[in-house]
């Protein structure tokens, strides 16, 4: 996180109770007990959940990369946008701080996807120029959230223990069964839908969020002719694994993935 004059001011208000260290943390004015924050590993779903939950919000906006930060920005991105917004608030974030967040809705999705997706929006920032192989040693170096093992299991522990505080989801279901898992969100956050499940969830889908892209823009922010939304699939891996890189995965990953319903 930055640390600007205002950010080495804080940290003293803080050291003497003055100042809240949760939005110290983040990097924002205030965190307020009605806020929700919408968190996953990176590549995992939360991107997506914003528009779904933009659509729930205020059904009649077109959103689109260049205005979705005016309904739920990214805390990283877009702190202005975090501070002015209007409450209850909905913001995305990455970190694994679920103390922090009053309210979380937290998506995990296999981490062999994840890798695939995430190798792929690295290369398409220029950021990574080796092979995939070489891109699973080195992936964790790239973000500064913690090991994915860490990140999920962390967030189940605490839901386990606050259930009304974190809503753990899968992305694969919400490919899957996403009217009923709109609905979830829905009831989690107190959010009235005024228009059906099923057609927030047309809006959504990923070919109707690639056009959008391509009219309006893209989360690269031009830094790439890539789109962000790109397959949204799940099992993609298996086209990318070869047998030793999908071994050492399951020698890390393996219980948990098993846990979750990946194998």
């Amino acid at each position: 996180m930055p640390r600007t004059p205002k950010q080495y001011f804080r940290a003293l208000l803080v050291k003497l109770g003055l100042f809240d260290e949760a939005a110290f943390r983040l990097v924002i004015d205030r965190v307020y007990p009605d806020d929700t924050f919408i968190v996953s590993f990176p590549k995992s779903g939360n991107t997506w959940m914003r528009f779904l939950l933009a659509n729930m919000l205020r059904p009649e906006g077109k959103w689109n990369f260049r205005n979705i930060d005016s309904i739920v920005p990214d805390v990283y991105s877009a702190r202005d946008a975090v501070n002015a917004l209007a409450r209850p608030r909905f913001v995305k974030a990455h970190h694994a701080w679920y103390n922090d967040y009053p309210k979380t809705i937290y998506i995990v999705r296999d981490y062999r996807d994840v890798l695939v997706s995430y190798y792929h929006y690295q290369v398409a920032l220029k950021a990574w120029t080796g092979s995939f192989p070489g891109f699973i040693a080195k992936a964790d170096t790239l973000h500064d959230f913690g090991s994915w093992k860490e990140h999920v299991e962390h967030a189940l522990d605490f839901a386990e223990k606050n259930p009304e505080r974190l809503l753990f989801l899968r992305y694969e279901d919400l490919l899957e069964k996403p009217e009923e898992i709109i609905r979830e969100v829905a009831a989690f956050c107190g959010i009235t839908l005024s228009i059906p499940a099923a057609e927030i969830i047309t809006r959504c889908d990923f070919s109707a969020l690639q056009d959008q892209e391509k009219k309006h823009g893209s989360a690269f922010m031009d830094k790439s002719e890539k789109q962000f939304f790109r397959e949204g699939k799940s099992g993609n891996w298996r086209q990318y694994f070869n047998d030793e890189d999908h071994a050492l995965i399951m020698r890390t990953y393996g219980n948990l993935l098993k846990k979750l319903g990946y194998v």
